[in-house]
């Protein structure tokens, strides 16, 4: 059975926070410096722009300390710009994955990357296993919410050792009546990004081999209303999978300063992810949790 997420406080986020925190505050560190030079007396025992905002939150009226941080700060319209900037900051930089950038490529979310490297891997060692098991051609199949870049391929026969030079990616010649294409010319194609982003190792695709036998026949077709309709909803899936991890975030980087925001932010994560794992099952998706992670 899939983990659900926790009420309250994912501890396992705490990495996540501070990295997040290092990237909130550091474009920022000039206009605190200032601020504490200018605001010096609001900010007495205010060490940390996490400090500022939790000095922002209501004190317990017993700490008489808390209060007069509060009062201090409330008081202060340079540091409740500040305030205001910061959390304006943490809320874009929540609803943003991680970037992985390397050179001569568009920058692109570290989940994304991760799982393209992870699906490549498994694919070679896949195919490696299919030749020195002796087969040489195999079918893509096929799904229904197969993405626009796949589509041109999925159901094709492939020469899993041979390449072609032809534009079509053909090999030349037919088995069983059925064209014969070249698989590593199709998945060594780079998009403008600079990613082999093809069939079997993309992002996002879930295409496998099947192998080729004499008389075998390619897997099921889609029209192109049932592709449609298919891809729509994936596409919920993952704006859905998009919303989770950026909730987990803010309720990390919450945490910090505000312990009830974020044990909120984290009641809506955990009905979000009720609300995915719903509609997922009700379309006939699995769902997967490594997916919701932050």
């Amino acid at each position: 059975m899939e983990k659900e997420f926790p009420s309250g406080y994912a501890s396992g986020l705490k990495l996540s926070a501070n990295i997040q925190w290092n990237m909130l505050a550091k474009p920022m560190q000039e206009e605190w410096e200032a601020l504490k030079k200018s605001d010096k007396k609001a900010l007495e025992g205010i060490k940390t722009p996490k400090g500022l905002l939790k000095a922002f939150q209501k004190p317990n009226p017993l700490d008489y300390r808390a209060r007069k941080r509060h009062k201090a700060v409330t008081g202060s319209p340079n540091c409740d710009a500040y305030a205001t900037k910061l959390k304006a900051r943490m809320e874009t930089l929540s609803k943003r994955d991680a970037v992985y950038y390397e050179d001569g490529k568009r920058p692109i979310s570290a989940f994304a990357k991760a799982e393209m490297d992870l699906r490549h891997e498994e694919q070679l060692r896949k195919l490696d296993a299919l030749r020195k098991r002796g087969y040489k051609y195999c079918w893509l199949s096929t799904h229904a919410d197969c993405s626009d870049r796949c589509a041109p391929w999925q159901g094709k026969l492939v020469d899993i050792n041979g390449r072609s030079s032809l534009p079509s990616f053909r090999m030349g010649f037919k088995k069983d009546g059925y064209e014969v294409y070249a698989l590593q010319s199709i998945i060594d194609q780079v998009d403008a990004y600079g990613y082999k982003n093809n069939i079997l190792v993309g992002f996002n695709c879930r295409h496998h081999l099947i192998p080729y036998h004499k008389g075998s026949v390619p897997p099921k077709r889609f029209s192109k209303r049932v592709m449609s309709e298919e891809r729509a909803v994936n596409a919920n899936l993952r704006a859905m999978e998009r919303e989770i991890r950026a909730t987990k975030r803010k309720s990390a980087m919450y945490n910090e300063f505000d312990g009830k925001t974020s044990l909120a932010l984290a009641k809506k994560a955990e009905e979000l992810t009720k609300a995915y794992k719903k509609y997922a099952m009700e379309n006939g998706y699995e769902w997967h949790a490594y997916r919701l992670e932050a």
